[in-house]
């Protein structure tokens, strides 16, 4: 009688692509990734102060996706597909704040015709996002508002008995509006012609027997920003 045998055959298909194709989409890889750049010089890099915007694709049509290691500074918005670039929006640190150091992480992608493998490659971008800076004008606002003091008598403020003078201009020719707090009895007068910038304040006092009244002066201080001068100009 004849045994019978039974035997399991094994196929293993697989495909051997060429060194040559490989080679090829890792050179355009290589190539976008020494092409690729921000759209900012070096000085740029190191001051960031406003928006930019960075490519979804580069060289040989290669995607690129981004990332920020702060995303409170700089955060890289979705993709615009018309003008196939992203937006990061800036976020500069407040006044006296230190500088951030941001790094921005592009990551090109190209997809192999043949194997539909992926080949990717990283590259790093170090910007520089500068704190917010003071307006000039309220630096200039800050140094009129510390020297003011009330200086037109020769009396105690808590003894007046007659008119005095008030300035008109303060430090850095900020200009000065006043109000009293009870103008029956310290009244804001006009400009007064003996003293320029000055005008003066005119005092009633409280009749005989009657208790001293306290009055508030309040200065409201006023400069032009370079940009309202600019606009003037």
């Amino acid at each position: 009688m004849k045994k019978l045998s039974s035997v399991l055959l094994f196929v293993g298909v697989f495909t051997l692509i060429s060194c040559g194709q490989i080679d090829a989409n890792q050179a355009k890889l290589d190539e976008a990734h020494e092409a690729l750049t921000l759209p900012l010089s070096h000085d740029e890099m190191s001051q960031v102060t406003a928006d930019f915007v960075v490519p979804a694709f580069c060289l040989h049509e290669i995607a690129i996706s981004w990332a920020s290691n702060n995303p409170n500074i700089a955060r890289i918005n979705e993709q615009d597909e018309l003008a196939k670039t992203h937006l990061v929006s800036i976020n500069r640190p407040e006044i006296g704040a230190s500088a951030a150091s941001i790094k921005l992480t592009a990551y090109l992608m190209i997809i192999a015709p043949d194997t539909n493998e992926p080949l990717t490659k990283t590259k790093e971008f170090n910007i520089t996002v500068i704190p917010l800076e003071a307006d000039p004008a309220m630096i200039k606002l800050d140094a009129a508002y510390e020297a003011l003091v009330l200086s037109g008598s020769d009396e105690p403020l808590d003894q007046i008995t007659t008119d005095f003078s008030i300035p008109e201009e303060g430090l850095n020719g900020v200009k000065l509006a006043w109000t009293s707090s009870n103008s029956l009895v310290a009244e804001i007068g006009t400009l007064n012609e003996d003293e320029e910038s000055t005008r003066m304040v005119l005092i009633t006092r409280p009749a005989v027997n009657e208790a001293p009244v306290a009055v508030i002066l309040t200065a409201t201080l006023s400069i032009l920003s370079e940009d309202d001068l600019a606009t003037m100009l």
